[in-house]
């Protein structure tokens, strides 16, 4: 439990703020890939005791090294960013007693079955996404936009999918202006509903689902 602490501290805070505000928090984690004190330093020390991390309202430092060894690979340390919970090296998705962690797209699920949640909008260019959303049957109605005409076509036969051949954005930003219209023409998304975003970053390639957002609608 000791060495789940720090990573776990965060979400925790998350919980708090959000009971003491009752408003609902918009949290982008951002990961450094191979980024540790020793390049954040380095970075530093070359641009004047500066680092763009400044400009974030708050930092979190995470320690991913796995349950058995100080020197992690990138299965255990996918696991720790993902869901907070430490393993193994070599062990994707599991605890250290080998059962099954939630990851972000599960997570997103969760959300899905709260009942003010009445859809999750996916940004998917190879359908991929929508695919695994959709493989997880969740409550709310599935939104897929895709800028292939032909991803939007095969998607489209998913179970719970509604697809939209749509530009891609280009950022976030446009991300969420494109949702926002999307929004608007769904008739059963009424305002102060809420609506999962996800997508993979960076926007315009295809890969993994990395990002999620609870957004409510009118806000």
């Amino acid at each position: 439990m000791i060495k789940k602490t720090l990573l776990l501290l965060i979400t925790l805070c998350s919980f708090i703020v959000y009971s003491q505000d009752s408003k609902k928090p918009n949290i982008i984690m951002m990961i450094g890939d191979g980024m540790g004190i020793s390049q954040i330093s380095s970075s530093m020390y070359s641009s004047n005791n500066y680092t763009p991390l400044e400009r974030s309202e708050f930092i979190g430092l995470s320690k991913t090294h796995s349950l058995d060894n100080l020197v992690t690979d990138s299965a255990a340390s996918g696991t720790a960013l993902s869901s907070g919970v430490k393993t193994y090296n070599g062990v994707l998705g599991l605890d250290e007693n080998y059962n099954p962690v939630k990851s972000i797209l599960l997570s997103v699920k969760d959300m899905a079955y709260n009942p003010d949640v009445k859809a999750i909008i996916v940004f998917s260019n190879s359908g991929k996404s929508a695919k695994l959303v959709s493989a997880m049957r969740p409550a709310a109605k599935i939104v897929t936009i895709s800028p292939n005409i032909n991803v939007s076509r095969q998607v489209s036969l998913l179970w719970g999918v509604q697809s939209i051949n749509s530009r891609d954005a280009n950022g976030w930003k446009d991300m969420m202006s494109i949702s926002k219209e999307i929004i608007k023409k769904l008739r059963f998304i009424k305002k102060n509903d809420f609506v999962v975003i996800t997508a993979g970053l960076p926007f315009g390639k295809a890969g993994m689902t990395n990002m999620v957002r609870l957004y409510k609608v009118g806000s």
